[in-house]
């Protein structure tokens, strides 16, 4: 045989036995790897600390930012770094200043341990409620010059904070709607009287309606009876009634004006008429009639004349 087939040959030998070697050595460390997997759990990778991470990636409340627009981002963050859900009220409280802060720490514990009951019992003691973005809804009104994203995403936000679309169904989203309408056409006293019971339904709406009517019946009906005289009976079925004019419809007693007492000093009164003077009130000595003015007749050639001035004012009476 030829050397160097010969060489060819042994070295082609020599590498399957390396190959064969390698594939033996390959199944013992699988093995031994699958064996070990058996015996004792895989240690799981530790995953970042929310608390410690939310400080990187978020600043605190600041006291002019908009609460629900800091929760949004908040769980914008939580969402793409996958927090467990448990986790997010512990990372988030030690964020929230002032108001909200303190609404964070009077929470009880089971609220302050769920994230959604966090949330509501924080905006609810800001005054940010359901009942009070209905009100936000209805009062909005778009603002020339300002940018209308903006504007958008905050009517969004009372929207949502009012039908809760996360929380409900669309027909319940659709009732939530139907009653809000309803109890905003209802008249001041029906509406004032049913917005006190807070219906979410149209069952509970209606509930409330009809005992608000039945109750104002009932009052209508006792004021009435308050305004009936005493001893007076109220109206018969079996006869007609017809509306009585009360000889006496006063209750209390009348009194009588005030008289003017005479002084010692004041001349006896006269028959004659008083002057209506008001800024002679007072005074005695202008109460009286003056006596009429005293009148001379002129005889001039045998006949009376009157004197020139009383003439003279029936001339000018005269003229045409």
């Amino acid at each position: 045989m030829d050397p160097t087939l010969q060489h060819l040959l042994e070295t082609s030998l020599q590498q399957h036995a390396v190959t064969q070697q390698l594939a033996e050595s390959l199944q013992v460390a699988t093995q031994t790897l699958i064996a070990m997997r058996t015996e004792t759990p895989a240690a799981s990778t530790a995953l970042p600390d929310a608390t410690s991470e939310i400080r990187r990636l978020l600043p605190p409340l600041g006291p002019e930012e908009d609460l629900e627009a800091y929760f949004e981002t908040f769980e914008s963050i939580a969402r793409r770094e996958g927090w467990d859900h448990d986790d997010w009220p512990r990372a988030l409280g030690p964020l929230l200043t002032g108001e909200a802060r303190t609404a964070y720490y009077a929470l009880d514990p089971e609220e302050a341990t769920d994230y959604l009951a966090m949330k509501e019992g924080v905006l609810a003691w800001c005054g940010r409620t359901p009942g009070r973005a209905a009100t936000e809804f209805h009062r909005w009104v778009y603002r020339s010059g300002a940018r209308p994203r903006c504007q958008m995403n905050a009517l969004l936000r009372i929207t949502k904070r009012w039908l809760r679309p996360d929380r409900h169904t669309a027909s319940e989203v659709a009732e939530k709607v139907a009653v809000d309408r309803f109890l905003r056409a209802l008249p001041r006293a029906e509406r004032q009287a049913v917005g006190a019971h807070a219906p979410t339904t149209p069952q509970e709406l209606l509930t409330a309606l009809e005992q608000t009517l039945a109750t104002l019946e009932l009052d209508s009906g006792e004021q009435q009876h308050l305004d009936r005289p005493l001893g007076a009976q109220g109206p018969r079925s079996d006869r007609q009634t017809w509306p009585r004019i009360w000889r006496n419809p006063q209750r209390a007693p009348t009194c009588e004006h005030p008289r003017d007492e005479p002084m010692p000093t004041e001349p006896e009164r006269e028959a004659a008429r008083l002057l209506t003077k008001p800024w002679l009130a007072g005074c005695a000595l202008h109460q009286q009639q003056p006596p009429e003015a005293p009148s001379v007749t002129v005889w001039v050639e045998g006949r009376p004349n009157p004197p020139s001035c009383l003439r003279g004012a029936d001339q000018a009476g005269r003229l045409p």
